[in-house]
């Protein structure tokens, strides 16, 4: 049962004078219970609106029209739209690849004076990129006030050059962040060493690594995981191991199931079966319920490894832990049957997908290819 702080600030008014005033500790009792139980009810309706609100932004691919159409709409039915709804409906969106909606959302908030705090002028800026392309994201930062232009701001505009892999303009950034002293974190070192990758050049991210060291900025689960991968990348498997003993050894709480998802793939790429395996029943242990990106890595990993019975198995784990299995996740059970050349099951799956899909996605047809009939 959820308590809000309002709730707990107000039973400790209550507990203070309890020892005092004794004769009212049953009414106290009463109405701790029935503060709790409104507390719970209002959880119940926040998370019934923020349903109804999402559902309706994400149709908007389907039946048209703007996110700033389908808010004004939803306002004149009656109902309230709160900030902290609008952002999970945002964050939601981006998930899914709803960048353009999602866009659309902020700049209804904007339009409607509601307070952007760092990270949101950063998710905006970063929206704007990916639905309007880079030059639009730069006139949008050069619009910014001197108060929203901060280390949350340059690190997303930082983070749109690395992926567009503007190397130049990447570089020029993170010598004009280090220079205002806000460089200083894990994060633009990530992004330099995601450019380097993407650039097909893995000999430059352990030298960036060096450079954290020296600095004293301590390194995160992505730092070891991007480092990992470059060691891959240059054929260095023993130097994957020892960055592997490192985190496990003097760095446990960055030690999540990508490392272990990260270790296999290596295993994987020269052979060593075994040993994937054996670090694919680690990332198992340390997922969790609720990460489909988890599934879809052990789904491919051990597919990689060429056992049937575990991606099978994996596969109908997914199923039983969600109540709907999306595209994607047929997507990546299909190649992985027909990387292990099983047509029968290719056949199955593609069969059940046919058969209950909410929404059509002709790559998963294309997946199928084999079991599909020829014209």
């Amino acid at each position: 049962m959820m308590i809000s702080v309002r709730v707990r600030v107000r039973v400790r008014e209550m507990m203070k004078y309890s020892r005092l005033v004794s004769a009212g500790a049953s009414s106290v009792a009463r109405w701790l219970c029935t503060a709790a139980v409104e507390t719970e009810a209002e959880v119940t309706r926040r998370r019934g609106r923020e349903g109804r609100l999402y559902r309706r932004l994400s149709e908007l691919g389907l039946t048209g029209g703007t996110a700033g159409q389908a808010l004004n709409q939803y306002i004149r039915e009656g109902k309230i739209v709160k900030k902290y709804e609008l952002l999970r409906c945002i964050k939601e969106l981006r998930k899914y690849g709803s960048y353009k909606h999602a866009l659309q959302i902020m700049e209804w908030m904007e339009m409607r004076n509601i307070n952007f705090a760092f990270r949101d002028y950063a998710t905006r800026l970063d929206l704007t990129s990916k639905a309007q392309g880079i030059a639009e994201a730069e006139n949008y930062f050069s619009g910014l006030s001197q108060y929203a232009k901060n280390q949350c701001t340059y690190g997303a505009l930082l983070n749109c050059y690395c992926k567009e892999k503007m190397t130049d303009k990447a570089l020029a950034l993170f010598k004009k962040m280090d220079e205002m002293n806000i460089a200083s974190t894990s994060v633009a070192f990530n992004n330099l060493m995601s450019l380097y990758m993407r650039l097909g050049q893995p000999e430059k991210v352990p030298p960036l690594i060096e450079e954290m060291r020296h600095r004293n900025i301590p390194l995160d689960t992505f730092s070891y995981n991007i480092l990992m991968h470059s060691y891959s990348c240059l054929n260095d498997i023993e130097a994957v191991e020892r960055v592997f003993e490192e985190i496990t050894e003097e760095n446990e709480k960055e030690c999540d199931w990508t490392t272990f998802s990260n270790l296999a793939a290596v295993y994987v790429k020269y052979g060593l079966n075994e040993k994937a395996e054996s670090a694919l029943k680690k990332l198992e242990e340390e997922m969790g319920p609720r990460s489909r990106y988890a599934y879809h890595c052990l789904i491919s990993l051990y597919a990689g490894t060429s056992n049937l019975d575990e991606v099978h198995r994996v596969w109908n784990s997914l199923k039983s832990g969600f109540p709907k299995t999306t595209n994607v996740s047929y997507r990546v059970m299909l190649h992985a049957l027909d990387r292990l050349n099983d047509i029968n099951g290719l056949k199955r799956c593609f069969e059940e997908w046919e058969s209950s899909y909410s929404s059509y996605d002709i790559t998963v047809s294309k997946c199928c290819y084999k079991c599909l009939p020829k014209k």
